[in-house]
């Protein structure tokens, strides 16, 4: 009687052919999604002066519906906060805004500096955010948590502004939001504010990070399930010719 495992062998050729359309399903995957990563149809939306922030507006940091704590240096190239007296115990500070819309994005600048940032969104930690245990702002309220240490993304030692979502609304709202800053100042960390980008927006310098950015990884998975096919079937056929070669010849 033949053993499960034989009964469930495949046979070579159905190995081969799972094997050839996982590696062109992973070769497919990784060319739409570097095209589609590539952002070159894309359009890159640059920040303005506004008193309201809605659906689809992208406001600068000078826009007069953000209220500030004391002390930062706001342009329109950014918002800078200023050094507290202790940075260890005390933030450099904080800015609220009202907002209408589903997602709230953020354009920050992380580069090869220690800052981060708390954010709420109706008093609630925001969700796109990490929420960390215990780890709440300085008024004691569970909160959203970025860090805005990236050396990686310093060009030329300068931060490399990005647009970063941080909460997404079950409604339309009205909506408020509270940002409060930790250390960072000198850096002009953030750049703007939109709400609702479109999935079209160019999102960093490069182009090369969209609001709907095809994932790779997927596609990489396909290619080493079909090159381990390939090679574990390669093998098993030549074990079976090597065995039929040094069998002896059946007895006359």
């Amino acid at each position: 009687m033949s053993s499960p495992t034989r009964r469930l062998r495949l046979p070579p050729w159905l190995l081969i052919v799972a094997a050839a359309l996982a590696l062109l399903a992973g070769i497919t995957w990784l060319g739409v999604a570097s095209r589609s990563n590539a952002c070159e149809p894309c359009v890159t939306i640059d920040p303005l002066p506004l008193n309201n922030l809605g659906p689809g507006a992208v406001a600068r940091m000078d826009s007069s519906i953000f209220g500030y704590s004391a002390g930062w240096l706001v342009s329109e190239h950014g918002a800078d906060p200023p050094e507290p007296p202790d940075p260890d115990v005390e933030p450099a500070g904080d800015l609220t805004f009202p907002f209408t819309g589903r997602t709230l994005w953020l354009r920050l600048a992380p580069g090869d500096y220690w800052s981060y940032l708390y954010v709420t969104v109706d008093e609630q930690p925001a969700n796109l955010l990490a929420t960390i245990r215990d780890n709440d702002d300085s008024q004691g309220n569970a909160a959203g948590y970025m860090t805005l240490l990236a050396p990686e993304r310093a060009v030329d030692g300068q931060p490399a502004p990005l647009w970063v979502p941080v909460h997404r609304s079950e409604s339309d709202g009205p909506h408020q939001a509270r940002i409060e800053l930790w250390r960072g100042w000198g850096q002009t960390p953030f750049r703007g504010v939109a709400v609702d980008l479109p999935a079209a927006s160019a999102l960093d310098a490069a182009g090369s990070q969209r609001a709907a950015q095809m994932p790779l990884w997927p596609g990489m998975v396909l290619l080493l399930i079909g090159g381990w096919g390939v090679a574990g079937t390669g093998y098993a056929l030549l074990a079976r010719r090597a065995d039929r070669t040094s069998s002896p010849p059946p007895a006359a």
